[in-house]
């Protein structure tokens, strides 16, 4: 018998606090039929939906890893894995030794492996507050051979020592993995995925729905009750498990709590305690609820209700929903890829409400959700859908593809990092330019440099313009270009920033980048007591998609920080949803991640405007002591921000 442990972590800032989320669950090989002939296939494309799932290695049973994959999330071409990883402490124990870790890193089409970052979080109370921090603990390399197959190896930078490779295996059938440019749905297993309840960030689910074993599972990833243990010791999970039949809403799931295990060793063997029972509600693609009873484990007496939110996009597929009587079918339609090559196969996927019996395709022939298309010439294509109910017909919902010839050149962009806005002369200002495309070589014009990063620096006040063009395999690329106004004098800071004795200046634009304020050699830099500030827009095409920004420690010791959007540069005021007199979203810890949406109707997230300019604003300070994080000397202590606009 072979236990399965799914894990998993999507961290990201809800209601002002960071929420990491686990999964874990146990499952028995037998009542899955795991002796099913299994997909063989080679050369498995990373970036696709249809990789997440459940893995492990058999020869340390009892522990394993979830992997979640959301493809094109941080671009064309460029998705993000999030990887949970449920596993125990280095000598057998109960349940103060359960140990869970969090994985993340982008997927790249073409490439066959992803190097991901190893969190861990602690700190937090069962099913309450407060929020807890992830904390950077290690690094490891995941790839994937076939659809069933693949390896994780790791490395902990956190005094353990700990180092190793550990082959995975599937557990469970997936029903959309592929090894052709095809991304086929399927409309249960997208009830899977991420889940939390915006009033207790910092704990959640990871739900996975196999309709091919006839099972579903959730790993629920929490902490001790309040007042057991302290650090590593308060982390718990449990998992549930059930029954699973086609089209399912409602699903009674038993609770298991499982102890005993060792830290990627065959040492000891873990052990399943059925701890409690629940039911899993599906209302909708993004809402669910979870009513729970303990009877044992860590948590024994505790029951409730929990509403819980969908975290990240909704898997193309997903078209559940209680149909409102009298109301005709509002849909949304997501293509597989929104630059496609000619000649590729595209699927585009319906999601609609109040349950439609029929669809009709402009563009693209189907008689179903989902419509699967290609084209022999480059350009533009516009493909729409009406779904029908017994109310009538949707509007039409659609979408228009920018379908690329066959070995397209790269696209970039330019992002730019200065001490002060606009760049004083004989200062620097570092140059980032990020392409859609593996590149081969950069050819620069204003500045010099044979990498992605150019430091430019000028000795005359006026406009200087820069450009880049990056070749792959198929040519070089449009030219990314960007002017800057350079002055003599010293500017005043823009927004709050002169409230800081300096603040460091970073434009993204609405593009997807990386700023690293060690790039900065001259001080004050990203100084101890000063602030780092960058300007994005919002993508005019973000749609109902999730955006998020990002910052850790770089290059120098692990520092609380706060972070906030907000329309003003430099705010650090007091929270306003409105964003009219303070930032519209905050957060802190030692690695931070701020959300947003652009539309309303998902819950839990600050919602920005379409083609809005905002700021993401960032400074060394403990909120909690209400002190500067950062020591004196040397005087500054270096950080990345990462921008992930949905275009």
């Amino acid at each position: 018998m072979v236990r399965l442990f799914r894990p998993f972590a999507l961290f990201l800032v809800v209601a002002g606090a960071q929420l990491i989320i686990n999964d874990s669950l146990a499952l028995e090989t037998s009542r899955l039929g795991t002796d099913a002939p299994a997909l063989q296939l080679s050369g498995v494309e990373l970036n696709q939906q249809g990789l997440s799932g459940s893995f492990y290695d058999p020869a340390t049973s009892g522990q394993g890893f979830e992997v979640e994959v959301f493809p094109n999330f941080v671009a064309p071409d460029i998705g993000l894995i999030q990887v949970g990883w449920f596993t125990f402490d280095t000598t057998a124990g109960g349940a103060d030794h359960q140990r869970w870790y969090t994985l993340s890193g982008n997927v790249q089409t073409g490439q066959p492996a992803a190097t991901v970052t190893i969190y861990q979080n602690v700190g937090g109370n069962f099913n309450s507050l407060p929020a807890t921090t992830a904390v950077a603990v290690g690094t490891a390399t995941i790839r994937f051979d076939t659809c069933t197959s693949g390896q994780l190896d790791y490395t902990f930078t956190d005094g353990s020592d700990r180092s190793g490779s550990i082959p995975l295996t599937r557990l469970t059938q997936s029903a959309t993995c592929s090894t052709t440019s095809a991304r086929p749905t399927n409309s249960d297993s997208a009830l899977g995925g991420n889940w939390f309840d915006a009033a207790t960030s910092g704990q959640g689910f990871i739900v996975d729905v196999s309709p091919g074993s006839a099972t579903l599972f959730f790993a629920w990833y929490t902490y001790a009750p309040t007042g057991s243990g302290d650090g590593t010791t308060r982390q718990r999970w449990y998992s549930g498990q059930g029954t699973f039949s086609p089209g399912m809403q409602t699903i009674p799931v038993t609770l298991y709590a499982t102890t005993g295990g060792v830290f990627d060793s065959s040492a000891a063997t873990a052990q399943s305690v059925a701890v409690g029972n629940a039911t899993l509600v599906f209302q909708s693609c993004s809402s669910a609820r979870l009513t729970f009873s303990f009877t044992g484990g860590s948590s024994s007496g505790a029951s409730g209700s929990i509403a819980l939110t969908r975290i990240g996009p909704v898997p193309p597929g997903c078209a559940i929903g209680t149909q409102v009587p009298g109301q005709v079918p509002v849909c949304v339609v997501t293509p597989s890829d929104s630059t496609p090559n000619v000649g590729s196969a595209l699927t585009l996927t319906a999601a609609c409400s109040n349950s439609p019996s029929a669809f009709t395709w402009t563009g693209c022939t189907s008689a179903t959700s989902t419509c699967v298309a290609t084209s022999a010439a480059a350009g533009q294509v516009a493909y729409s859908v009406v779904a029908r109910n017994a109310a009538g017909p949707s509007a039409p919902a659609g979408v228009t593809v920018s379908w690329q010839a066959a070995g397209a050149v790269a696209k970039c962009t330019l992002a730019r990092t200065s001490q002060t806005d606009p760049p004083l002369v004989n200062s620097s200002v570092v140059l980032a330019v990020t392409c859609d495309k593996a590149v081969g070589s950069y050819t620069w014009n204003g500045c010099s440099s044979t990498s992605n990063i150019c430091i430019a620096r000028e000795t005359t006040p006026g406009p200087h313009t820069y450009s880049v063009f990056a070749r792959t395999s198929a040519g070089a690329s449009d030219p990314a270009t960007m002017t800057l106004p350079w002055v003599s004098s010293p500017p005043s800071p823009p927004g709050l920033c002169a409230q800081f004795p300096s603040y460091l200046y970073g434009d993204v634009g609405s593009q997807s980048a990386r700023l690293e304020s060690a790039r900065m050699i001259n001080p004050p830099a990203f100084a101890w007591n000063g602030v780092f500030t960058v300007r994005f827009v919002v993508p005019s095409t973000i749609g109902t998609r999730v955006g998020r920004l990002s910052a850790a420690e770089f290059a120098g010791e692990p520092t609380v920080r706060e972070a906030t959007i907000s329309k003003t540069p430099c705010d650090f005021r007091a929270t306003d949803p409105s964003g009219a007199n303070g930032p519209v979203s905050r957060t802190s810890g030692i690695s931070v991640t701020n959300f947003f949406t652009a539309d309303p109707s998902r819950p839990g997230y600050p919602v920005l405007q379409p083609g809005g300019t905002y700021y993401y604003n960032l400074r060394n300070f403990n909120p909690s002591g209400g002190t500067i994080s950062c020591p004196s000397s040397p005087g500054r202590c270096d950080a990345f921000i990462e921008s992930l606009l949905p275009r």
